[in-house]
């Protein structure tokens, strides 16, 4: 495009809720607004910034919601590129969330906040090189791509994930829960298909599960490394290795399906 500039803003004039015309369970919003701007004439930059009150939709809520981003549109043709291109940063911050499940929302907790650079060129994929969340406890971070094969929509990268305090799925678990842990993950997999191959690394520090004989196994850093694929005839899983203080265990194989 040439030149956009979108400004939409939902909400009642007497504070009332907004029923959104979403599929599934009702979804209301007390007040929202979203500012898109862009103008070739002035540059190749673009804005976006935008608010979300009192969300609220069966099993869960959320209090407010701030959107901002930024980045650059180019044309094809412009400049030395000769393809379609487009990127930036997007940032988002949510607060006053709260489930009805407690089990979720303690998992949750009552904030979450994420940034995501993306990049997209014509007959390319769609690239996010670096991306973060973080709530209270518990954060991630990692890189991505999107491709379309004739498969189906691919989706590969790495993800690195951390958790300060387990017990915050306790309640998710049915059992009490204990210690720190970091995950791993790089690879790829299918969205619609299911299949994968994946290498992921799961290191805890001083993990509980409420069973005294497993505890005692589990004392200081324990790592399980795993290196499995999943493809139309089932899954293969090629290294499969879990190690503590006092434990140790190695294993492969294959699991066939139809």
């Amino acid at each position: 495009p040439l030149r956009a500039a979108l400004t939409a803003r939902l909400g009642l004039g007497g504070g009332g809720e907004v029923l959104l015309p979403l599929p599934g369970p009702r979804t209301f919003v007390r007040s929202g607004d979203l500012k898109i701007g862009y103008d070739h004439a002035r540059g190749d930059g673009w804005t976006l910034d935008g608010t979300l009150n009192g969300y609220r939709r069966e099993g869960l809520s959320v209090g407010s919601v701030t959107l901002s981003g930024s980045g650059r549109i180019g044309r094809a043709g412009s400049g030395s590129f000769d393809k379609a291109r487009a990127g930036g940063t997007v940032r988002f911050a949510a607060t006053g969330i709260a489930a009805t499940d407690p089990a979720l929302a303690e998992a949750l907790g009552p904030e979450l906040a994420g940034r995501a650079v993306f990049f997209w060129q014509e007959e390319e994929p769609l690239r996010l090189p670096d991306f973060e969340l973080s709530g209270q406890g518990y954060g991630a971070t990692g890189s991505a791509a999107l491709t379309h094969p004739e498969a189906g929509t691919v989706l590969s990268g790495r993800v690195e994930a951390n958790v300060v305090d387990l017990g915050r799925f306790s309640a998710l678990a049915g059992r009490p829960l204990g210690g720190a842990g970091t995950l791993s993950v790089s690879g790829s997999g299918g969205l619609l298909s299911g299949i994968f191959d994946i290498e992921a690394t799961l290191t805890g520090r001083e993990l509980t599960v409420d069973q005294a004989e497993i505890d005692r196994l589990l004392e200081g850093e324990s790592r399980i490394v795993l290196s499995a694929a999943r493809d139309t005839t089932g899954i293969t899983i090629r290294s499969f290795d879990l190690s503590a203080a006092t434990l140790s265990l190695n294993a492969a194989g294959r699991l066939a399906t139809g």
